[in-house]
Order: structure tokens, then sequence, then C-alpha cells
């Protein structure tokens, strides 16, 4: 199993490697810099949603230990959302009683 703080550590290199690179995609017309400021937010936002995770299981853990979660995936349809990316459906935690 992957930790969420492994997970996290990962998200926040692969941010990283992408300030590095899209720079030259961006002047090589690879992705255009819409594209690029669009994946980088989208990033962002999972180290966002992975930071605030991890501290959510640090104080389940400290309050009375693990909380046990399921993700299940939200019924959406992908959409186009005019940008050339499409919309995925979002996760959502189901807490185990």
């Amino acid at each position: 199993m992957i930790t969420l703080k492994k997970q996290l550590d990962c998200a926040r290199r692969e941010l990283a490697l992408r300030h590095s690179v899209y720079p030259v995609w961006v002047g090589k017309g690879r992705i255009t810099s819409t594209q690029a400021e669009h994946e980088l937010a989208a990033m962002a936002a999972i180290i966002g949603t992975l930071e605030k995770l991890v501290m959510l299981e640090e104080v389940s853990i400290e309050m009375r230990g693990p909380i046990p979660v399921e993700f299940n995936r939200v019924s959406a349809p992908m959409l186009a959302d005019g940008s050339g990316f499409k919309t995925v459906p979002d996760f959502a935690l189901t807490f185990i009683h």
C-alpha cells in the first residue's frame, strides 16, 4: 500500500518536474501556455487535497486510531471543458462505521 504521505511526496515531485519541463514544452509548441497553467493548477489542487487527507489521517489517529475509508467514484460523465482537456469524475470518501 502506498501511504497518503508517500502519495503527497510523489505529487510534490511531479509538480516540481512539471514546473521545470512545461516552459520548454511551451517554447517548442508541444503544449500551450494555457494548457500548462491548467495542468499546474490541477496538480496543485491534487497536492492540496492530499495535504488535507494527510492532516485528517493524522488527527484521526491522534484522536482514536485510524478511520477506515473507501474511495468511491462519483458517477459523472466526462465533459469537454473547452480547454482541450476532459473533466474527470470526482471521487468521494465514505467513512466505514
